[in-house]
């Protein structure tokens, strides 16, 4: 301190190393640990909640929350610098959300199918990292079916309608867009879904809440023997489960879309006997 005074340089308050009462500092906005002697960046509190969106206000102030002259801490603010530039190239709103490339290269195939004994549904997230495709399932229902028999195609439809509501609430709870994909190996079912006819009431009332739900567009053909939803649909024991493909989903969700079942969708002569009556009136004229 007299060095420091004899050079006019009248100091304020000052700090050493090895006092145990004060073992944290501040050092022209750096932290200086007096114990270890060694200065330190104290990340930022990032508090979002799972419903919260991540708009550029937002990530334009976690960046600016960060203060690191020395760059200490320059490989982990990159990313959100990055994402911030992209919200600005974008042409983005202070409070528009703003995707990662994970979620806008992610889409949801929904699977349903149907036996004897149950309906099913199973939903699997396909996200595209870099060069890598990752395939998770994300949910699963079935149902046992009604003790009144039904037709195997009505309770095709009974899981096409639950497929539904599943992707219903996946959506509702992610907060974010996502491309739907709708598979179910009944032709029968894909014809009442795309087609406007005036079905019968059971029909119709499961169309109408498909049709809120979902896309006609986003529904498509897959074979039963690689439909996943087979699985739930007919039940198994749980050493057939582990050798199965049910966690990781079809081998076929891997490869690009162009490699992925397709097939034209028609009306089959059996899906049009549902078809509401028609009545006719007859008027006689008498003389």
């Amino acid at each position: 301190m007299e060095i420091m005074n004899a050079a006019s340089f009248e100091l304020r308050c000052w700090a050493h190393t090895g006092v145990r009462d004060q073992e944290s500092q501040s050092v022209l906005g750096i932290k200086w640990d007096t114990l270890t002697d060694e200065l330190y960046c104290v990340s930022p509190q990032v508090d979002i909640g799972f419903s919260e969106i991540v708009s550029k206000r937002k990530l334009l102030s976690i960046v600016n929350s960060i203060y690191d002259p020395i760059g200490f801490t320059s490989p982990t603010t990159l990313l959100p610098k990055l994402l911030l530039q992209k919200a600005w190239n974008n042409k983005l709103d202070w409070d528009e959300e703003i995707l990662c490339g994970s979620a806008e290269k992610a889409n949801l195939h929904i699977f349903t199918d149907a036996s004897a004994y149950g309906y099913a549904c199973c939903a699997f997230l396909r996200c595209e990292e870099e060069e890598e495709v990752k395939v998770s399932l994300v949910l699963a229902k079935s149902r046992v079916a009604p003790v009144k028999r039904l037709t195997i195609p009505r309770l095709e439809l009974l899981g096409a309608a639950i497929g539904a509501r599943i992707a219903s609430t996946i959506l509702d709870a992610l907060k974010f867009p996502l491309k739907m994909y709708f598979w179910t190996d009944s032709m029968i079912v894909l014809g009442w879904i795309t087609n406007t006819e005036p079905w019968n009431t059971f029909v119709g009332n499961r169309i109408k809440e498909i049709r809120e739900l979902t896309n006609v567009e986003d529904w498509r053909v897959v074979p039963g023997d690689i439909n996943p939803a087979d699985l739930p649909s007919r039940s198994c024991d749980w050493s057939e489960l582990l050798r199965s493909r049910w966690w990781e989903g079809p081998k076929w969700l891997y490869e690009c879309p162009e490699f992925w079942p397709y097939k034209e969708i028609n009306l089959p002569e059996e899906a049009t006997r549902e078809r509401e009556p028609e009545y006719r009136t007859q008027r006689k004229i008498w003389k």
